[in-house]
């Protein structure tokens, strides 16, 4: 190795070194600032027991083996392959490889202790525990002060404020004197300063994109030589100049819900970006964008989603943490829809009665197991269908062993617009009784009818008839409406293709359902049970 790969090192290490400097500085600035917030709201101070003792990963996704992901669990360990349930610890990093590719991960205290902090991470994004991210991520906070929760991380406090790295990538060609040694400087330090985000004190939600810029020349100067070794005989300083490539990011913080604070290194003061403000840096500007539709886009609805943060290995004091922290989200975004206050005691039965069999399958397939043999016997048949005693066995032994086959989800919300799009079904195709299935007398379909009181969204499905079950019963009780959609011989005998009821109650997209039961001329009794991701209610009443 020669002198100038030597001196090439050092400038490297100091430049590093130097920019540790800066951002302990503003992590010091920022860490002052929350303590001043702090003593003002009068929030006790948090034990040590409170604060964040690790990140647990939640989940993985989508294409591809979790191999493909690398995890280094702490400061001191080498980097792994990664699953389902891993811990990072103080130095633990995660690196996510492309955009099909993302990570979720929850925050903990002593004892399996909810810290409050969700983050999701995609397309190459990289994150070192407790608060450096850079890339592309979805993060949510609870509100400070939130029952049980203790210290919320990443906010305020010992555990820090939540950096974003804009770390230029660089090479270097400087021509000096084989015996100099210095600290180089950026002559634009804004082109690869990092950013610090600290959230107030209500619940928070923030989606973090960060694009390559165009690759730049950038000044760079020597400075702080020592006159010993790099200054001529006079003893006055040498300032050498050139032009390095710098490549930085483009970084846009989206404010879903909440507020932030946000701060540059080398600015004075920090910028509030609030609900349905954009921040763009590095020429800092604010404009607006539309929460409601930003937060009912499909990669946003599956961050809001338990049923990709909770499994059954999860301790329940973390899962109910994180169920009720995404609940809170969701209401405040409005993506869940409006809870209706006109249900019939039929349609609330059924509501319940769904939410029985989606978070305890095993449960209910013990259920139908130990009724069978009424149900082997007595059901609705059909006008102009058969369907004989041995294909009635087979259906209803299929639905149990499926039953036994699922793991439990969350509960479904329940939509006043959905239900209400169900009834005009229930009215229009009950009256006449001329059809069934999903075609209404006039002619609608469920997209129509849903989008007649707001706007439905559904991920990864474009057939709108296969996110709703129509079930006709005789016997009009939750239990029977809900056991006939899971043997799903209604549909059989309606001539489709595909029972599939049951599998719409099992899809872990779906978070919100409308539901309508009445009578129907011909077919006694129905009920309309429509699914989706999310649903945003419109004015109509």
């Amino acid at each position: 190795m020669n002198d100038m790969d030597t001196l090439g090192q050092f400038f490297r290490r100091a430049s590093v070194l130097q920019r540790q400097v800066l951002r302990l500085t503003q992590r010091r600035r920022g860490l002052a600032l929350g303590l001043a917030v702090a003593a003002i709201a009068a929030l006790p101070i948090p034990s040590a027991a409170d604060r964040p003792a690790a990140a647990r990963v939640a989940n993985l996704g989508e294409a591809g083996d979790s191999g493909d992901f690398w995890i280094q669990p702490d400061g001191n360990t080498r980097p792994g392959r990664v699953a389902r349930g891993a811990i990072m610890r103080d130095g633990g990093r995660l690196s996510v490889p492309t955009e099909e590719y993302w990570a979720a991960f929850a925050f903990v205290g002593g004892g399996d202790r909810y810290s409050n902090l969700l983050v999701k991470t995609h397309n190459r994004g990289t994150y070192t525990f407790p608060c450096r991210i850079r890339g592309n991520f979805i993060i949510g906070w609870s509100g400070a002060g939130s029952p049980g929760s203790g210290q919320r991380a990443c906010s305020q406090g010992d555990d820090g404020i939540l950096e974003i790295d804009r770390s230029s990538n660089r090479q270097t060609s400087l021509s000096l004197p084989q015996s100099s040694v210095g600290v180089k400087q950026a002559g634009t330090p804004a082109a690869d300063a990092n950013l610090s985000v600290e959230p107030g004190q209500s619940q928070t939600v923030i989606r973090v994109i960060s694009r390559p810029l165009t690759t730049q020349v950038t000044e760079y100067r020597l400075v702080e030589c020592s006159p010993e070794i790099c200054s001529p005989e006079d003893g006055s300083h040498i300032t050498l100049e050139d032009k390095v490539a710098v490549e930085t990011e483009r970084v846009t913080i989206e404010v879903l819900e909440g507020d932030v604070a946000v701060q540059a290194e080398g600015e004075p003061s920090a910028t509030t970006v609030r609900k349905g403000q954009r921040y763009v840096y590095p020429n800092p500007a604010l404009d607006a964008f539309d929460p409601g539709q930003a937060g009912s886009s499909c990669e946003m609805l599956r961050f809001l989603n338990p049923a990709y943060w909770v499994d059954d290995e999860l301790p329940p004091a973390l899962a109910a943490g994180i169920a009720a922290q995404l609940k809170a989200h969701r209401d405040a975004l409005g993506v869940s829809g409006r809870p209706p206050n006109n249900l019939s005691a039929l349609e609330q039965a059924v509501v319940a009665e769904l939410n029985r069999v989606r978070t305890n399958p095993q449960g209910y397939a013990d259920l139908i197991e130990a009724n069978k043999q009424d149900f082997y016997n007595n059901w609705l048949q059909l006008r102009g269908y058969s369907l004989n005693p041995g294909e009635r066995r087979r259906l209803v032994d299929e639905a149990i062993a499926s039953l036994r086959q699922r793991s439990s989800l969350p509960k479904l919300d329940v939509s006043d617009g959905m239900s209400r799009g169900n009834r005009d079904h229930v009215v229009d195709q009950g009256r006449s009784g001329l059809k069934r299935g999903h075609t209404g007398d006039n002619l609608s379909g469920p997209g129509q009818r849903l989008s007649a009181y707001g706007s439905v969204r559904n991920c990864g499905i474009r057939d709108e008839a296969s996110y709703e079950n129509v079930t006709y019963v005789d016997s009009p009780t939750a239990q029977r409406v809900v056991m006939e959609m899971l043997i799903g011989d209604n549909i059989a005998q309606a001539g489709y293709e595909d029972a599939g009821d049951r599998d719409n109650l099992f899809n872990p997209d779906f978070q919100v359902i409308g539901v309508a039961c009445g009578t129907h001329r011909y077919l006694r009794n129905m009920c309309v049970i429509t699914y989706a991701s999310g649903y945003l209610e419109g004015n109509s009443q």
